[in-house]
């Protein structure tokens, strides 16, 4: 059975990772979130160059959560907006759905955020 997928982010990373995701057999893409207002309603295909696919962007939180996806895939952005990074990292936790992210490295490497390299 294929891990049911959200992927919240569609920046450098997100647009390709998702045409991945799309092809992969053990992969079903649900639900795809964007910060983005312009990005909203629009095709996932579409906004990855692809061609549609009938899965449209959204904001809505609750309505990706209602979809009881296996797992969040988060490419927000970076650390430096962590407060809203780690809100919705939270309510995907709290509604048992595993989260992968890359948006916040100082979790995993704390040294590095109290000493950023130059």
């Amino acid at each position: 059975m294929a891990k049911r997928i959200v992927i919240w982010g569609t920046g450098f990373v997100g647009r390709m990772v998702i045409p991945e995701v799309l092809a992969h057999p053990e992969f079903e893409l649900v639900g795809v979130g964007v910060s983005n207002p312009a990005k909203v309603g629009v095709d996932v295909g579409t906004i990855c160059d692809l061609p549609e696919i009938g899965l449209a962007a959204t904001d809505d939180v609750d309505a990706l959560i209602a979809l009881k996806p296996d797992a969040l895939v988060h490419y927000g952005p970076t650390a430096a907006h962590a407060d809203a990074n780690i809100d919705l990292i939270s309510r995907f936790l709290r509604a048992g759905i595993d989260v992968c992210s890359t948006a916040m490295t100082p979790w995993v490497w704390p040294k590095m955020h109290l000493n950023p390299p130059n």
